[in-house]
């Protein structure tokens, strides 16, 4: 599965659940595993991808096995949501986002996706 597929689900995930406000990714119990089809490792370098563009925001967990597991929570902001509901992705590099189907009203699915800049 494309990383840009993975990061759409991802976005789309945090975004539904946004009322639940920091929802837990990563090794612990209460984490959300990754759909069918995506393994975990993809699934969390989503959630590092999408911190990393400012899409999300991330707290992570200290990782108390020593092991380098990554853990905390995440939570879609103000520029996720817009750049989800406008079938946008952030370019600066590779990163690129594709939701599986529109989920707003107004967005066609045949649309061009179109280029946000980051202010990074």
């Amino acid at each position: 599965m494309k990383d840009s597929v993975v990061r759409g689900r991802l976005l789309q995930l945090l975004y539904e659940r946004r009322s639940e406000g920091s929802i837990p990714f990563g090794h612990g119990e209460q984490a959300v595993p990754p759909p069918g089809g995506i393994s975990r490792r993809d699934w969390l370098r989503a959630v590092a991808q999408l911190s990393e563009y400012r899409l999300i925001d991330w707290t992570p967990l200290e990782d108390k096995s020593g092991m380098g597991l990554l853990s905390g929570f995440a939570k879609i902001n103000d520029f996720g949501i817009e750049v989800l509901k406008a079938g946008a992705a952030p370019q600066s590099g590779s990163l690129s986002i594709r939701a599986d189907e529109p989920k707003f009203p107004g967005r066609n699915k045949r649309r061009p996706q179109r280029a946000l800049r980051s202010t990074r």
